[in-house]
């Protein structure tokens, strides 16, 4: 079942904070017809007045076919989405609102800059990933400095259904790492000196973290979890600040060295610097009954171990 767009809002609104919106479905008379939204109205022109002077519209599909922006006059917001809905598109109305303030303030923490929201973190270094629909650990590019997006969704999501977005995010020196909640109900930190791409890759194992740091990152999971419960994220620290780079909603089966539980008839040994491409090449052939035993320094909080939890077969980590 398609899951259109002010769905996915509504859905969203019931968890955090979204702009005013309102969704318009077209009717065979050519007319806006109110849809599902927040603040629903009887009329498109009463609802947009209340929008305040600054709104934007959006065509709604699999794809939005066009974005019309700043709109200040209720008039031209009117005849806008007459005229699309007399081609059948669907509209969404929704207020212009504040971008430094993306919903971050509602966890009492830092978010680091997507786009334009979030805080600076004063460096001048970048970051460029993508957000995919379906969290497929390593899998997609996340890439030091800036890339072209349009070419990297182009190169990675041509037919429009794996990302959500492309996202830049100021860079963070200092140290890095990530976080789950593990089978017991514990809370695992992980991390290293320095950027953390190797670390959540596998190649770079973890390193002992200062005191002040893993205080930084249990304080943030204390009160991200009073709001969202267990989550598991990727956080970087600049000496002074935590930042979360991503975040999960969700615990994990993992111990300390058990990724996965199971007892297997047999186990095959997989060096954590082939990489996670074989990986998952690994995992696609791996025979029922057999487990995986992951050498050389791979964290249980990093993608090595995402990709083995998403796998399902009994894996455990090589002290």
């Amino acid at each position: 079942m398609t899951v259109r767009k002010d769905e996915i809002l509504d859905r969203l609104a019931r968890r955090g904070k979204v702009s005013q919106f309102v969704g318009f479905e077209p009717t065979t008379a050519g007319r806006g017809a109110l849809g599902r939204g927040r603040g629903r109205t009887s009329a498109p022109g009463g609802k947009r007045r209340t929008l305040g002077q600054r709104t934007k519209l959006r065509a709604r599909g699999p794809r939005s076919r066009e974005f019309v922006y700043g709109l200040t006059d209720p008039a031209e917001a009117v005849a806008t989405v007459g005229r699309l809905s007399a081609d059948g598109l669907h509209t969404i109305v929704n207020e212009t609102v504040d971008v430094a303030d993306a919903g971050s303030r509602a966890l009492s923490g830092p978010c680091d800059r997507v786009r334009a929201f979030g805080r600076p973190t004063g460096s001048v270094e970048v970051w460029t990933r993508t957000s995919p629909r379906e969290p497929e650990p390593g899998l997609y590019t996340t890439v030091k400095g800036w890339t072209d997006p349009f070419g990297l969704l182009a190169r990675e999501d041509a037919g429009g259904q794996a990302f959500v977005s492309v996202l830049r995010q100021d860079a963070v020196p200092c140290h890095s790492g990530a976080a789950i909640v593990t089978a017991d109900g514990g809370f695992m930190v992980e991390g290293r000196k320095g950027e953390g791409d190797g670390f959540m890759l596998g190649t770079d194992p973890a390193e002992p973290l200062p005191a002040e740091v893993l205080h930084r990152v249990r304080d943030a999971y204390e009160r991200i979890s009073e709001r969202l419960g267990a989550v598991r994220f990727e956080w970087v620290d600049d000496g002074r600040r935590l930042w979360i780079v991503q975040l999960h909603v969700g615990a994990t089966g993992t111990s300390r060295h058990v990724i996965v539980a199971g007892e297997a008839n047999r186990w095959i040994d997989f060096d954590a610097r082939r990489g996670l491409a074989e990986l998952r090449v690994v995992l696609r052939t791996l025979p029922s009954g057999v487990g995986i035993l992951v050498s050389d320094g791979a964290g249980a909080t990093s993608h090595v171990a995402d990709v083995l939890r998403k796998a399902g077969a009994p894996a455990q980590l090589l002290a």
